[in-house]
């Protein structure tokens, strides 16, 4: 709430930066705030919310708005923002506007832009065209120029609580116990819930339990089948298995320390976790726990997803022989 209104004061003082960065773990509003401002912004009644009813609110709303630009990544396999979408974007916002007295860009996930993208939209920060404003939307602000941050006023947003995102899900029908648990997984972002309710989360992460608790007895004949079969998974589905896989090895290293604690991110497999203190050893899950980090990131490229997933296994399987 404070986010919106500081922005909302920006607007009516006419205080908006040319640029702003909105930065914040996937599914937490970000981008649909982004879209708020920029009807705000191009709204013909001039006031600190769109009116909903002007010319330019409703071409928003049907997305057909001229002055209004949202680029967002492309590709296939490895997606990101490329050099001919900031050269499109920069030859668009020349133009004169058409409904409003202003032209707005979103760039959603700014944070995957390639490097001559990046260099681009720098170009545009630091030589304005016209009257234009920029939002951008990030979850890893690292992962962007450091001369495009400094050109950018920051705003962070905060993950959501568990009790916000419980409501969320209980209002698309799911009953209370379930709400509960997949608001946990969720690790704060309404839309990694929402993924874990309608793409079958829970069923995944049950799969990378049942791998935790055998791989480690895996023959070689097991780890050829089991790489064949995770080479067949959807990337996306894939590296959220293999991030319940991260969660299960850091609760683990939690309850070697307390037992007792209830700041798990599966407490639901409080007890069955404590079992498997006697299997994975504290120094077994922290190195587990660092390859699994490093497939993640393998994932995000134009890896071989079965010679990944192999090696993975293979490494997995002989720490215990280490």
């Amino acid at each position: 709430m404070n986010i919106i209104n500081n922005l909302r004061r920006l607007t009516s003082e006419d205080k908006m930066p040319h640029a702003l960065l909105f930065i914040g773990i996937d599914g937490i509003g970000k981008f649909l705030a982004g879209e708020i401002l920029a009807k705000t912004l191009l709204c013909n009644d001039g006031t600190d919310m769109p009116c909903g009813s002007c010319r330019s609110c409703q071409a928003v709303d049907s997305n057909i708005h001229p002055d209004l630009f949202v680029l967002e990544p492309d590709g296939k396999t490895v997606q990101m923002i490329k050099i001919e979408q900031i050269r499109q974007m920069r030859s668009n916002i020349a133009l004169a506007p058409y409904l409003s007295d202003k032209r707005v860009v979103i760039i959603r996930d700014a944070d995957k832009m390639n490097e001559a993208a990046a260099n681009g939209l720098l170009k545009t920060l630091e030589e304005p065209i016209g009257r234009a404003f920029f939002i951008l939307t990030a979850s890893n602000e690292k992962k962007m120029l450091p001369t495009i941050l400094s050109r950018c006023m920051k705003v962070y947003f905060s993950p959501l609580r568990n009790s916000d995102i419980e409501s969320i899900l209980q209002s698309r029908g799911l009953e209370n116990t379930r709400a509960l648990t997949i608001a946990r997984l969720s690790g704060g972002s309404a839309g990694q819930a929402l993924l874990l309710h309608e793409h079958d989360g829970l069923k995944n992460r049950a799969d990378a339990y049942s791998f935790l608790t055998q791989v480690l007895s895996f023959s070689d004949e097991d780890i050829w089948m089991n790489a064949d079969k995770l080479a067949k998974t959807d990337r996306e589905k894939l590296s959220e298995w293999v991030f319940y896989l991260q969660m299960f090895w850091r609760d683990i290293v939690v309850l070697y320390h307390n037992e007792t604690n209830s700041n798990l991110y599966d407490i639901d497999l409080k007890e069955q976790l404590i079992q498997q203190k006697s299997v994975w050893l504290q120094c077994f899950a922290f190195q587990a726990a660092d390859y699994a980090a490093a497939v993640q990131h393998r994932l995000q490229t134009n890896t071989d997803i079965r010679l990944t997933m192999e090696a993975f296994i293979i490494k997995l399987r002989d720490l215990i022989r280490s």
